[in-house]
C-alpha cells in the first residue's frame, strides 16, 4: 500500500511540475503515424485512457485551487528547477487545469497520469533539449517515436503530448501501453471519437464526486495491495478500500476520507488508533512539524471509519513549501 501510494504521488508531483513542464513536442507527427490514434478524441474525456485494474486513482482540479494565490505561487516555484519558466512558457498554476492519474501492477507497480490544460509544444521541447536537466548521471534524455506520438524518456519516466490540451505522463510501459490501448482499441469508441471507459465502477463513483478538487480511492483486495498494506499498522491492515475527497473554498481546504473494513468491529478499532494519533498529531502542530487541523472528528458508521477535518490555505502552501525542489 505505502509502495503503491508512493507510487500514485511521484507521478502525480513529476506530472503536475517538471513533467507538465515538459509538454515535449507530442503533436508532431512521429515515424509511421497511425491513422486510428489520429481519429480518437483524446481530449474528450481523461478519465477513458486510464487502464483498468488500478490499484489507486486519484484526481486534482486546479479550477479552485489557484484562486488561492499562496497555494499557485507553491506550486509554480516547484517546476523552474526543472526548467526555466520564461523558455518554456509554461506556469502550471494558470495552464494545468487537471491530472488524473493510477498506479497499477502490469509488469511490476506501473503509474500513469493524464494532464489536461495548455501546452505550447515547440517553446517547452525546446527549452527541454537546451537545458541541464536533459542529462541526470549516467541518464539521457531519450527522444522517440511510438505510435505516431513523440515520447521523451529519462530513467524510464516519461512524457508524452497527446494534443495541446492533453498530455501523458509516467514511466515509460504505462506511456506506451495507453498509446497502444488508444490505437488498438479504435472499434470501442463511441460515436463521437471518445474512447469507451475502463475504469472500475467502484473507482469512477468517488473519482466523479461533485464539487471535489481532489479524490483518491484506493483497492487493497488485489494481490499487490494485499501484500502492500503489510507494511501498514497493525490496526489498518485490515481495511479493504480508502476513499478521500477535497475542496477548497474560500481559504479552507475541507478534507474528508473513509477506510472501508469487512466488520464492525474492524472500523471501531481503527477509529481508536486515528483519535489517539489525532491527539500525537496535534503536538506536532504544536511543534511546527505539522500544518493544523480544525473541525477533526472521525466515527464508525457500519464497517466504515470516516474522518473529516480542515485547514487553512496558508498551512497547506506551508506545507508545499516543504516539497523538495530540484536544484537549478
Amino acid at each position: 500500500m505505502t509502495r503503491s501510494l508512493r507510487c500514485l504521488a511521484r507521478c502525480f508531483v513529476a506530472a503536475s511540475t517538471a513533467f507538465a513542464a515538459l509538454a515535449c513536442g507530442g503533436n508532431k507527427p512521429a515515424e509511421g503515424p497511425t491513422n486510428e490514434a489520429a481519429a480518437v478524441d483524446v481530449d474528450a474525456d481523461p478519465l477513458a485512457l486510464l487502464p483498468s485494474g488500478g490499484i489507486a486513482y486519484a484526481r486534482v482540479n486546479f479550477t479552485n485551487v489557484r484562486q488561492d494565490k499562496a497555494i499557485a505561487d507553491e506550486v509554480d516555484t516547484l517546476a523552474p528547477g526543472f526548467l526555466p519558466a520564461s523558455a518554456a512558457e509554461f506556469v502550471p498554476s494558470r495552464d494545468l487545469n487537471a491530472a488524473v492519474c493510477t498506479a497499477y501492477s502490469a509488469t511490476g507497480l506501473d503509474g500513469l497520469c493524464v494532464l489536461t490544460g495548455t501546452f505550447k509544444p515547440e517553446k517547452v521541447e525546446a527549452a527541454l533539449l537546451a537545458y541541464p536537466w536533459a542529462h541526470v548521471g549516467d541518464q539521457v534524455l531519450v527522444k522517440t517515436g511510438y505510435q505516431g506520438k513523440t515520447l521523451f524518456t529519462l530513467a524510464n519516466v516519461g512524457f508524452t503530448l497527446l494534443s495541446p490540451k492533453t498530455a501523458l505522463a509516467g514511466n515509460e510501459g504505462a506511456i506506451r501501453r495507453a498509446l497502444d490501448r488508444i490505437a488498438d482499441r479504435i472499434a470501442d469508441r463511441i460515436a463521437d471519437g471518445r474512447l469507451a471507459r475502463t475504469i472500475e465502477p467502484w473507482a469512477l463513483e468517488t473519482l466523479e464526486t461533485k464539487d471535489a478538487d481532489a479524490v483518491l480511492v484506493v483497492n487493497t483486495e488485489s494481490e499487490v495491495g494485499k501484500a502492500a498494506k503489510q507494511q501498514l499498522p497493525v490496526w489498518l491492515r485490515d481495511f479493504r478500500a480508502v476513499r478521500a475527497i477535497g475542496n477548497v473554498r474560500a481559504d479552507k481546504v475541507n478534507v474528508a476520507v473513509t477506510f472501508s473494513f469487512a466488520e464492525p468491529a474492524q472500523a471501531e478499532r481503527a477509529e481508536k488508533a486515528l483519535s489517539a494519533g489525532a491527539k500525537l498529531y496535534a503536538l506536532g502542530t504544536m511543534l511546527g512539524q505539522a500544518p493544523s487541523l480544525n473541525d477533526f472528528d472521525v466515527k464508525t458508521v457500519g464497517n466504515d471509519t470516516q474522518v473529516r477535518a480542515t485547514l487553512t490555505t496558508g498551512d497547506l502552501s506551508q506545507a508545499l513549501r516543504k516539497l523538495p525542489r530540484q536544484s537549478r
